[in-house]
């Protein structure tokens, strides 16, 4: 499901429960909705607002990490890219392989990590980019060195195309990671506990009515946003391939 969907679907049930809790309150006894019962309810949701506010900001937090890792990665790849291709360009015609190898890579991750974004290139890109940077590797290992400066070069070169190796693993690691739906159930569970709770206790008019929607909206905003910032490459807060094509469009020139 999208996030969107699964936030909708947490702002039915949560202002949902709070209507039940409305519906339901004439039909309990007295005893059940006066002073004394009031106060032992609302200490007890209290604690579950407590933990409930605790575990989503640090779901938010957690989150807004990923979403900033996945960022800083694709901005290291796309810099080491443009200082690779310029120390390859340094060997002149001797390391032009090379060049379009990395320029095929760096198309290839484009198209793998956005896949819906369409993108023109002069040459295919067939191979997965990990694969076209060992590739670039060997191309760059058997280029012919005349001097320290040029071996000083060769050098650089390969540790900048290690660098975006294991930027690269590390990328595709992250990729995997997704909110684990125990928690966010749990998490919903713990929210529908306190709508209805407040529905419980809450005088049946439009202002609490508009107040609780109020407040089950901002919970499922919360929601959304973490499980979009889960997805940085897809959904309304995708970072935008521009990083990456910008890269690209330097490379070889």
């Amino acid at each position: 499901m999208t996030p969107i969907a699964l936030a909708a679907g947490a702002l039915v049930l949560t202002f949902g429960a709070a209507l039940v809790g409305m519906a339901i309150r004439p039909a309990l006894p007295d005893h059940h909705v006066g002073d004394a019962s009031k106060d032992t309810v609302m200490r007890a949701v209290g604690l579950v607002v407590t933990l409930t506010a605790i575990v989503l900001g640090f779901m938010v937090g957690s989150a807004k990490g990923y979403y900033d890792d996945v960022r800083d990665k694709l901005n290291r790849i796309a810099a080491d890219a443009i200082v690779l291709d310029s120390n390859l360009g340094r060997f002149g015609p001797d390391s032009r392989e090379a060049r379009e190898l990395l320029r095929q890579s760096m198309g290839s991750a484009v198209r793998m990590l956005w896949p819906e974004h369409a993108m023109t290139m002069s040459a295919p890109a067939a191979d997965r980019p990990l694969d076209g940077l060992e590739r670039v590797q060997d191309v760059i290992r058997v280029l012919p060195a005349h001097d320290e400066a040029q071996r000083s070069l060769r050098a650089r070169a390969l540790e900048s195309s290690a660098e975006m190796a294991k930027e690269g693993w590390l990328l595709l690691e992250l990729a995997q990671t997704r909110i684990q739906a125990p928690l966010l159930a749990i998490l919903v569970l713990w929210l529908v506990s306190i709508f209805l709770a407040f529905g419980l206790l809450a005088p049946r008019n439009g202002t609490v009515i508009i107040a609780l929607l109020m407040s089950a909206l901002a919970a499922s905003g919360a929601i959304f946003l973490i499980l979009e910032m889960y997805d940085p490459l897809g959904g309304l807060m995708q970072i935008p391939p521009a990083t990456l094509e910008a890269s690209l469009e330097r490379i070889g020139r």
